[in-house]
């Protein structure tokens, strides 16, 4: 099967589905005054802006997939 610009996007969003569930976990075992709670949620927040561009390169991609 070719891989479209789409299904790239899809792949990424999947990965940053894992990553921040991942980081989500992280953040539930971590006591709060431990070193790590500001990278995890950093990680987290990055996450989210990472799913919103992936979110908006779907719609411009896939968009154009399916003119195609």
């Amino acid at each position: 099967m070719a891989r479209t610009p789409c299904t790239v996007a899809n792949e990424f969003s999947g990965a940053v589905a894992v990553i921040r569930g991942s980081a989500d976990l992280a953040r539930m075992k971590l006591e709060p005054n431990h070193p790590a709670t500001a990278d995890v949620a950093r990680i987290a927040r990055s996450c989210e802006e990472v799913a919103s561009l992936a979110m908006e390169l779907r719609r411009l991609v896939c968009a154009a997939d399916a003119a195609a």
